[in-house]
């Protein structure tokens, strides 16, 4: 075997001699920098020895490397390793961090393993090392940079060479046993049922604090009724005696974060508990002064500051031309607590009502359509991002497997006749979130599928965009199906949606596809099997294919048509441009939340019952009622859908490919 290291002879320890007495015999000893190069040696060669034997199964070492401090800039760098584990999920992460943070890759669920940054720095024993300080890439920018643009976050990704992250949100997750302890800490200062803020007192830079604390605190317990104050601090003599505050200066790390989890709140200057509460969703009101607060805390979904402006050379990244920081001097604990009040009002969402650490987790959805399931992956995405150590079973019927193969976020797909042992049960079929909303609700809808589904997993999610994974190979062969149109713009067209009365009609869909073909562009026409094939020249049919075959052809075309229906939900997923045509439902709640998402309606100008932007009868489409179908007939296409053109469908691809043109060069 290469690389085979060579057999060391062991020494003992004499019996007359203790264990304490050679460990500080060594640790005094002139010997100890020759027994460090020794371990180093010996470790750099396990390293490659191990690195060897897992790359041949495609698993990458990686190194994450810190030698500094604070705490925010370590918080910030968390993403990075979702971010690697996302482009390989058998990577092997080491984090490298000073001891004082150690606790922040440990609590980080992509990291695999969390070392003192003491530990000898072995070069070239990994795949691949990411060096984050010596020097720092974020402070190097901020020094260099005139017009400062950039979040250390976006910063930190970039030097890993993450250039684009969909998902910027930080990743530490509390351990059980310290929600546990979190739950008796409170119970202990009877503080569980009251309104919780806490103060963050300094930062770490003492141009960035706030003084007035005290005041602050006089205020809110006069203002706010059934409140509890915590003040936290990384030196404990900063804290003031007074018996309303409960103290948790100087506490571990660990402990802290399980007790800032529970908060209503947190306020302080740009300091690292900020971002530790920006990782555990906690709401935030950050006091800033001389950096702007938007790139800080921007990528926390509760965030919310106070940031004066005195002059013109303002933010001054901490050159302070006033000669002091009055930019903070002009907060005042008024302004703070009227802040701080509208934040508790709003009740911002925080984590999952359940808690799905290590759980196995059944969703079962029995039912049709794409579309829906396509929707539901949206929540499982959140599911996985908040609780990466749950399992997650997806029971479905068999032909719609292949929409969820290679899901990143579904450690298992069944069938309908398999059964699972778990330990969460969550149904999207009996009486289906969505359908009970939108029939309850009338007319009066004001929720997307996408949330509605999230919500019944008890999640508002970051990223709206579905999930659909097809492999390179897949997609290649997509692109080899379209291969005689390889040079020209294709649009996909899925001829019908589901349902008839979202559906356009056929005429119209045959006259922009000859349209299309006139204009120079190649329509491919997407058909299921119980429709009948378009045989027009010039066209490409894509007739009763596979999910995963029709999907990677979807994938290689230029924009797509969509209607109400599944291959709409599928453009997004694979990130195809898309003009909706929409009648009777609104295209707030059914594409708007997508990227690259277009539609086209008609109901406002050709609605009998003069239905406006804010106003959609969705089901219960009124022009089409009769004695047979007093709530409306959906077998009917309505007055709304047969009012779209041909010729404004390819006005919009024109107008989107323009676009797509001066994008692609600025």
């Amino acid at each position: 075997m290469k690389n085979k290291i060579k057999d060391v002879k062991k020494v003992g320890i004499p019996k007359e001699v203790s264990t304490a007495w050679f460990d500080t015999l060594v640790s005094n000893s002139m010997m100890m920098p020759v027994v460090l190069r020794r371990i180093t040696r010996l470790e750099k060669q396990i390293r490659k020895l191990s690195v060897g034997l897992d790359s041949s199964k495609g698993k990458e070492h990686v190194l994450i490397w810190r030698n500094v401090g604070g705490m925010g800039d370590i918080l910030m760098q968390s993403a990075i390793a979702r971010e690697l584990k996302k482009q390989n999920p058998h990577s092997h992460i080491v984090y490298q961090v000073p001891e004082k943070y150690l606790s922040i890759p440990k609590h980080n669920p992509y990291v695999d393993e969390a070392q003192i940054v003491e530990v000898p720095f072995v070069k070239g024993a990994y795949d691949r090392t990411i060096k984050l300080s010596n020097p720092c890439p974020a402070s190097v920018y901020e020094l260099v940079k005139k017009d400062i643009t950039k979040s250390r976050t976006d910063l930190f990704l970039e030097a890993s060479g993450i250039k684009k992250a969909e998902d910027k949100s930080l990743c530490y997750q509390v351990r059980i046993e310290e929600k546990k302890w979190a739950a008796e800490f409170l119970k202990g200062n009877k503080a569980e049922n009251k309104i919780k803020i806490g103060f963050e007192l300094r930062s770490i830079e003492d141009r960035r604090d706030w003084v007035r604390w005290k005041e602050l605190a006089d205020l809110i317990y006069r203002d706010i009724k059934d409140v509890q104050i915590f003040i936290f601090d990384h030196d404990i003599p900063m804290a003031w005696k007074d018996k309303r505050v409960i103290n948790v200066c100087g506490y571990p790390l660990e402990d802290v974060a399980a007790i800032i989890e529970t908060l209503d709140l947190i306020i302080g200057p740009d300091s690292g508990l900020l971002h530790l509460a920006g990782a555990l969703q906690t709401p935030i009101l950050g006091l800033f002064g001389a950096i702007p607060p938007f790139l800080r805390l921007n990528d926390y979904s509760n965030a919310d500051w106070i940031w004066h402006q005195p002059h013109k050379e303002c933010p001054c990244w901490y050159s302070f031309p006033c000669g002091d920081s009055t930019c903070m001097k002009m907060v005042t604990p008024q302004e703070v607590l009227k802040k701080a009040k509208g934040i508790l009002v709003k009740k911002p969402k925080r984590y999952s009502r359940v808690d799905y650490t290590g759980k196995t987790i059944l969703i079962e959805r029995i039912d049709k359509g794409l579309g829906d399931i396509l929707t539901i992956t949206v929540g499982i995405k959140e599911l996985k991002r908040q609780f990466p150590s749950c399992y997650v079973i997806f029971k479905v019927p068999a032909h719609y497997k292949p929409l969820l193969e290679n899901n990143p976020y579904i450690d298992e797909i069944i069938d309908l006749e398999e059964e699972a042992e778990k330990d969460i049960f969550v149904s999207y079929s009996r009486l289906c979130p969505a359908g009970v909303y939108e029939h309850h609700h009338n007319r009066n809808i004001f929720k997307s599928r996408v949330d509605i589904f999230c919500d019944h997993l008890g999640f508002k999610p970051k990223d709206k965009t579905p999930v659909f994974c097809l492999t390179d190979k897949e997609i290649k062969q997509g692109a080899k199906f379209l291969k005689k149109a390889a040079k020209k713009k294709k649009v996909g067209i899925a001829l019908s949606a589901a349902e008839i009365w979202v559906s356009w009609t056929r005429e119209g869909n045959l006259s922009l596809i000859k349209l299309l073909i006139k204009k120079g562009y190649v329509p491919v026409v997407f058909t299921m099997k119980n429709q009948s094939p378009v045989k027009i020249k010039g066209a490409i049919n894509v007739h009763g294919q596979s999910i995963r075959k029709m999907a990677a052809i979807y994938k290689n075309c230029d924009i797509a048509v969509t209607q109400d229906g599944g291959m709409l939900h599928m453009a997004a997923a694979l990130g195809v441009p898309q003009v909706c045509l929409l009648g009777p439902t609104d295209p707030k709640y059914r594409v708007s939340m997508y990227k690259d998402a277009h539609w086209i309606v008609k109901h406002k100008k050709i609605c009998p019952l003069k239905y406006d932007d804010h106003n959609f009868c969705w089901y219960y489409s009124e022009c089409t009622v009769d004695k047979q179908y007093p709530q409306g007939n959906t077998e009917i296409i309505p007055p709304c859908l047969k009012a779209i053109k041909a010729e404004d469908v390819l006005k919009k691809i024109e107008i989107i490919g323009i676009k797509k043109e001066e994008k692609k060069y600025e």
